[in-house]
């Protein structure tokens, strides 16, 4: 996607943002949400899309990215990759909703993504930074499916995108960096993102569209496509 947008210290326009996708050949149009826009692009021949707009789940809060590729892997693989303080936050709601009601399954209302935290187990392998671990964490089914998809370029773009260090320091005096809350998901043979979008700074929309490229190559060289034995 280019070198990374040196943007204005201000809100991102519209026009700036419809600017940035001309630059890199993207599909760009507005939608009848206010701020609201929809991009396209093509990714080794297969059409992505990328909306932004209100979110359209409740943990992410002001405006979010959703992006969307068909991998054409088998619609059994199911894989998801989170920022680990929004995994914490699902996890105590999922616990929650389920105490609450005195259930013995999960409200059906709850998202996809809520629904798998307390499905399937994290999972994790030798060979990857610590600090990818501690800001994320990788759920699904088939740890050989989700090593071979969580790549070494995606994991470094990953710790790339690591917020500014921020609150209150700890005992040596330091911040540590935060994850931005991020979802990916390998479902029904698809990769889908969403990311919640500050607004004021295009470095976190070319962040998405680089994470999807990679999401999307990690599954189309790595994981069991559909009608293949």
């Amino acid at each position: 996607m280019g070198p990374r947008p040196d943007d204005p210290p201000r809100p991102v326009s519209l026009q700036d943002t419809e600017q940035w996708a001309a630059a890199q050949g993207l599909a760009f149009s507005r939608t009848a949400e206010p701020g609201g826009f929809l991009m396209r692009g093509q990714y080794e021949g297969r059409t992505w899309r990328l909306e932004c707009g209100a979110p359209q789940r409740h943990y992410l809060r002001g405006t979010e990215l959703r992006a969307r590729i068909d991998v054409g892997v088998e619609p059994d693989v199911a894989l998801m990759l989170v920022s680990r303080p929004l995994k914490e936050a699902l996890e105590r709601e999922a616990y929650g909703a389920f105490t609450d009601t005195l259930q013995t399954s999960l409200p059906g209302d709850l998202p996809e993504e809520v629904r798998w935290l307390a499905m399937f187990e994290e999972m994790a392998w030798p060979g990857v930074p610590l600090p990818f671990w501690q800001h994320f964490a990788v759920v699904g089914e088939g740890g050989l499916h989700a090593k071979r998809w969580v790549q070494p370029s995606m994991v470094s773009h990953l710790l790339e995108m690591l917020l500014p260090a921020q609150g209150e320091p700890d005992e040596a005096g330091t911040r540590a960096p935060k994850a931005p809350p991020l979802m990916l998901m390998v479902a029904r043979g698809k990769v889908s993102l969403r990311i919640e979008y500050p607004g004021d700074h295009l470095q976190t929309l070319a962040d998405a569209v680089v994470l999807l490229h990679e999401a999307a190559r990690g599954a189309l060289q790595h994981l069991p496509q559909a009608g293949r034995n």
